[in-house]
């Protein structure tokens, strides 16, 4: 084994060994972030270990086409990257996009929305 690969291996390991001690689960990397959870909250770190959405959501996914469905006091909605809220946390159900598509439910009507939130007839 040369020496580069070496060293990613002891990153690699590094930033999971210092990340399960100030969480109690880490994810696997999917798009250069993790989910983490701590106290049954969750968030995402990046690759550094650094958390750049705090642990604050009851359930998230993983991203799907540059957002991730999170769920708060029973209501769920969108993130970015960057942890900002670009769809609002309000529908009961909600599930990844595909295709620029997701489905949600809101007050017991199932419908479907695109990335920007917008009802789609």
């Amino acid at each position: 084994m040369n020496i580069k690969v070496m060293l990613f291996l002891f990153f690699i390991l590094s930033t999971v060994m210092l990340n399960s001690k100030k969480y109690d689960y880490v994810g696997k990397y999917f798009d250069g972030l993790a989910i983490v959870e701590k106290n049954g909250k969750y968030g995402f770190i990046n690759r550094d270990g650094e958390e750049v959405i705090p642990v604050k959501y009851d359930d998230v996914s993983y991203f799907s086409e540059g957002l991730a469905r999170v769920e708060l006091n029973k209501k769920c909605g969108y993130i970015d990257k960057t942890g900002k809220e670009v769809i609002p946390i309000k529908y009961d159900i909600a599930w990844s996009f595909q295709k620029g598509i997701a489905d949600v439910e809101l007050n017991g009507k199932y419908f479907r929305i695109d990335k920007s939130g917008k009802e789609i007839e």
